[in-house]
Parts: structure tokens; sequence; C-alpha cells
């Protein structure tokens, strides 16, 4: 009871013992009493309720706890269960000096076209792609427990544009950053040096792959070259944390136009605990690996523009060809499909949609000993061949033109566009489509016909799906 309380009873009693009222005085004092305490505890009430208020509000300005690990939170990451002050550190450290350092990456979607260039001291000339003019700048952030020591680490994935990279070269690169008592420093840099330059296609992976007490840091990558010639030279790289810095613990590397070299690679990367149970892997397909998980993925591929007539293949690709790509981080549909992927073996193939056209043009020229050339058949004919068993393999990933569809049946056409809705887990009403797509390993029908929402699509998805109608009889 209050001070100011005591007062207005003692007041109150001695009024009632002047008048003799004894009795009327008791009563006084229980009421006074009871209207008091009824007082405190409105006021406790009103104490808590705005306590539990702050509380809460303090709960929602928290960063949200991300249970899944594929999900990737983007330019925040995943907190997991760490000190709160190790994530403000991380964030501060983000916005205040890696973000004005290097940049937000802007053009995550891009293309190029083809130059040409003579051949040293003769005539002769051939289509060289031009280097794509990227802005620098952050991809994504992640924070993981490299040594499961309790503490995370901050991994950043960024580019260096060529625009302000200085040697005229665009750089796809991951940087480790931690804490050791001292503030925050980089512990480690690790990435491809020339990207998006001088090669018709060209595919790069960051992955962390969990394996009993650490997570190993995966990089995979490889270029093409099938418009005037069939080559590749795919690579990877492992890397663990240890005692505050990044040691590379593997790496091959390799040149040629087949691969014989998967089953040794193949046999390498097993005895560091992988399972690469899909006869499909490659340097960047790794669909069906368990603790596996993609953090961003950037590609480009040879678009044809023309119309296949020329007498002059090089010169064709000069007018015709255009290189388009994109850089893929947690929040897009292609990494987010690349995760969905990533779980326990359970038979079949399951490769991911991952430079389909680039990928079927160097096999024709494998298999031709000849310049790939996709203008001597149907767009549409060559996306029916391609790979990861889709009918159009990047139709959520670019604009797709008529000249793509071409070819296709109207049975096919109506397949390519109920396969954009099937890679996000719809199911269908009718049972000629529901069987087609349950044939498919890569299909897992999760969301019923009328739950499915458009909100799901992206912008290419969209478009893609109009396209495809308009074609439609």
């Amino acid at each position: 009871m209050k001070r100011t309380g005591l007062i207005v009873l003692g007041i109150m009693l001695a009024a009632a013992n002047i008048s003799g009222c004894a009795s009327v005085a008791k009563e006084v004092v229980k009421q006074v009493l009871q209207d008091q305490e009824g007082e405190d505890e409105a006021k406790e009430e009103d104490k808590k309720s705005r306590e539990d208020s702050e509380k809460e509000e303090k709960d929602v300005k928290l960063p949200a706890q991300d249970s899944d690990k594929s999900g990737a939170d983007g330019a925040l990451g995943s907190e997991g269960s760490k000190p709160e002050s190790q994530t403000q550190d991380f964030d501060s450290f983000i916005k205040n000096e890696l973000e004005p350092r290097l940049g937000t990456a802007k053009n995550s979607q891009f293309s190029y076209g083809f130059e040409r260039r003579n051949y040293a001291g003769t005539n002769d000339f051939f289509a060289a792609p031009i280097t794509a003019l990227l802005d620098s700048g952050i991809v994504s952030t992640y924070r993981r427990d490299l040594n499961k020591d309790g503490r995370d680490e901050l991994l950043v994935i960024y580019i260096e544009g060529s625009k302000l990279s200085g040697d005229g070269k665009n750089h796809f690169l991951m940087g480790v950053y931690g804490d050791s008592g001292n503030g925050i420093t980089e512990w480690g840099r690790l990435g491809f040096d020339e990207c998006f330059s001088g090669h018709n296609g060209e595919e790069y992976l960051f992955g962390l792959k969990d394996v009993g007490n650490r997570q190993l840091i995966y990089t995979g990558g490889s270029s093409h070259v099938w418009s005037w010639a069939d080559g590749s030279n795919p690579q990877i790289h492992l890397y663990q944390f240890e005692n505050n810095q990044i040691k590379e613990i593997y790496q091959v590397s390799t040149v040629g136009s087949d691969n014989s070299w998967m089953p040794q690679w193949r046999s390498e990367l097993q005895g560091f605990g992988f399972e690469l149970l899909d006869n499909s892997w490659g340097e960047t397909q790794l669909a069906g690996e368990s603790g596996f998980e993609v953090l961003a993925y950037g590609e480009c591929y040879t678009k044809d523009q023309g119309n296949g007539q020329t007498n002059s293949q090089q010169q064709y690709w000069i007018d015709n060809g255009l290189v388009v790509g994109g850089i893929y981080g947690p929040d897009t549909q292609m990494v987010m499909q690349m995760n969905r992927t990533m779980q326990p073996y359970a038979g079949g193939s399951s490769s991911v949609s991952s430079g389909g056209e680039g990928n079927v043009y160097s096999g024709q020229a494998a298999a031709s000993g000849q310049a790939a050339f996709p203008g001597q058949a149907a767009s549409g004919q060559a996306a029916v061949l391609g790979n990861g068993d889709y009918i159009l393999p990047n139709s959520s990933t670019i604009y797709l033109t008529r000249a793509d569809l071409a070819g296709l049946s109207q049975e096919q056409l109506r397949l390519a566009r109920n396969e954009i809705y099937a890679r996000h887990g719809r199911k269908f009403k009718t049972k000629e489509i529901q069987d087609y797509f349950n044939s498919k390993s890569w299909y897992t029908g999760t969301i019923e016909s009328n739950a499915f929402k458009d909100e799901y699509l992206n912008s290419y998805e969209k478009e893609n799906i109009k396209l495809i109608q308009s074609l439609e009889k």
C-alpha cells in the first residue's frame, strides 16, 4: 500500500473515532483497503502488460530464425542460435564496411554478343564472345558455423565486375570473415578469377557440404566452347576452415571435350565424404547430394537469334549469336530448385536445369566433330533433346522467344507450359498430365491445383506462359 493511501486512511479513522462510530470506522478501513488493493492489482497488471508489449516489440525486431538450412535468407543469412552480439557485429560490418566497399549486385541478368577476331598472321577469323560488363557488388551473405565450434563465420559472395575490377575481367568470389577477439577480419578469399568472357558458356557454383564435425566449402566451375570448336575446362576445389584460416584440401582441373575425368574425380570426392550417387553428376550439378547446400550459382550460354541461313558459320555467330546469363543468389528460383534436390538420395536421376541449351549444343558438336550450329535445327527441337529431362530447361530463367518454341507440337507446347507449374510442385487435375510429370525424376507434387498461386511464379515464368499460350490452338 502506498503512503498516500495510509494518509487518507488515517484521516478517515480519526474522523470516525471523533464521531464515536467505531463500527463505521472498521467498514471504512475495510473498503479503503479493498479499493487500494484493487488499484495496486490494476497497476501491476498494467505494468506487466506494458512489459509484455515491450518484449513483443523487441522480439519482432530480432532477425527471423530460419530452421531450413537450405533456405538461406538473403543479405542477412541464417542466425541459428548464435549470440545476439555476434549477429549485430556482422550486421554492422556488412552495412558499414562491406556494402560501401563492395556495393550490392545490380545486374543479375545480363547478355552480350560476339566480335570478329583474326587468327595471328592470317585473314581467317572467328567469333569471340565480348566480355560481359558487370557491376561489382554483394550477391548474398550467410552465417555458417564452418568448424562447428558454436560460433558463426560470415560468408560473403560477391562480384568484382569488369567495370571496376581494374583488369577488365569479371571475378566471382567468396570471402570468409570472422572475429577471433580483435574485430572482424577476412580469413580467406576464394572463387573464380575470370568469368563470363571468352567462352560461349560458363557455369560456377558455391556450396557447402556437411561432413562430420566440419562443413567443406565446395567451388565448381567450367567454361565451354561450342560455336567454333568443342571443349571445356572443368574445375573443382574443396576448402576447410581451420585455425582461423581457409585451407584448400583438394583441387582438380582439366581441358577436353569428353567426360573421361569424371570417374576418377568422383572417387576422389567420395573420399572426402561426398556421395555423388547420381551418375549424371558434374562440377556444378550435384543433385541428390545429402548435406549439401548451394549458396550461389552463375551461368551463361549461347542463344541463337537468327534463322540459320548463312554462308559462314563464324559470321553467323557474329551477326546472330547472343550470350545470355545470370547470377543467382539464395532467393532465386534457380538456387531454390537446386537446393530442393539436395536431399537423401532416393534413386533415379535428379539432374537440375543448368545452361541447358548450351549443353545441348556442346553435345552436338562433340558428336559431329563440327562447330555446333543450332540454326540447323529448330530451337524447340533442340530444347526437347535438352538436359535434365525438361522440354524447356530454361523457361524459369530467361524470356523465351517464338524461335525457342518453333518445332514443338501442340502436345509439347501444352506440356512445356505445365512444366513451368510442375517445377514448383503443382499437382494436376488431368490424369495424363499428372502421369507425365510423375514419370519425371525432378518432379515432386506437393501443392493441390486449387491451392497454387500465381505469386509462386517469377516474371520469366509468367511471360513464358503467356507466350506459350499464344501459340497453343
